[in-house]
């Protein structure tokens, strides 16, 4: 008597419908968006650059011709985004197109680590239009879609960070440490990345809390936030290697922390209003289309 397969466990039945297999339809459908997103950003690739561009550009220059951050050269960013353009620099030129060849590299790139999250998370078809979604977005003049700004920079290495803790059931010490090294290394494009890996931090947390208790809880927020303050902890003992550190502290932290103290929160709160008012007034096939998914 042939003997009967054991069928798989629910949760693997639930994992492998998530994750169908990709299709060469599926592939086209994301290339046409790249190109059609692409196409938009090529007609404009030549223009001036923008205040922020052109901050970014001038320190990488000081990079690519030996200087140290904040001792040649000084900003409030955290120097993530300045060696991004430095590459872009070494890699495509010292040219306006060149930077926004980069960028629209890296928004690329974003778009497509959307598309692999989407898949782990839903189904094919909501992948795709999470990509598009993401690519319409980023073209988005609401959004300084079309500058080179630092905030195109933070978002691949939280996308990857979030796929990494998509990847596996499991909380494993390896692959938590390194989601939370790609989250910190969001961080050091901006300070504001600091938001994301705090959020996916407190996911983590709750996530486990519920699971396995307090103990579980804490070992997963260690090992994160460990992996999370692992690049910073680099880039500033590289820094104080290099007689920087004491100027890199003042004006990313100490003069960054004054300068945010002059807006008021009542002040950024109408800002927030205003800004949210012209994104939902130029984007909302795209929000709306994200509240019919949702419902």
């Amino acid at each position: 008597m042939k003997k009967k397969k054991k069928p798989p466990p629910r949760a693997a039945l639930e994992l492998e419908n998530r994750r169908p297999p990709i299709t060469w339809g599926e592939v086209g459908c994301l290339a046409l968006a790249l190109l059609a997103v692409g196409a938009i950003r090529l007609r404009l690739i030549d223009v001036p650059l923008e205040r922020d561009e052109g901050e970014y550009a001038a320190m990488a220059q000081v990079i690519l011709r030996g200087g140290i951050p904040y001792l040649s050269a000084y900003n409030m960013k955290l120097p993530g985004v300045f060696y991004a353009y430095a590459l872009i620099l070494r890699c495509l030129g010292e040219t306006t197109a060149a930077i926004h060849w980069g960028l629209l590299i890296v928004t690329s790139t974003s778009t497509v680590l959307t598309w692999l999250l989407a898949r782990q998370w839903f189904d094919a078809v909501t992948a795709i239009v999470a990509a598009l979604s993401f690519g319409v977005l980023t073209v988005s003049i609401t959004m300084l879609g079309f500058s080179t700004n630092a905030e195109h920079f933070v978002v691949p290495p939280l996308l990857v960070g979030w796929l990494i803790l998509s990847a596996g059931e499991k909380r494993q010490p390896l692959r938590l440490f390194a989601a939370g090294t790609m989250f910190g290394v969001a961080v050091l494009m901006k300070q504001h990345g600091a938001a994301f890996a705090a959020a996916a931090g407190a996911w983590l947390t709750i996530t486990e809390l519920r699971r396995g208790g307090w103990w579980p809880a804490l070992r997963t927020a260690a090992i994160f936030s460990i992996g999370v303050v692992t690049p910073y902890a680099a880039v500033a003992a590289w820094l104080a290697a290099n007689g920087a550190f004491e100027r890199f502290w003042f004006w990313t932290v100490t003069y960054s922390r004054q300068y945010v103290a002059t807006f008021t929160i009542r002040a950024g709160m109408g800002s927030l209003a205003r800004t949210g008012g012209m994104i939902v007034a130029a984007q909302w096939p795209v929000l709306l289309a994200a509240a019919v998914g949702i419902s």
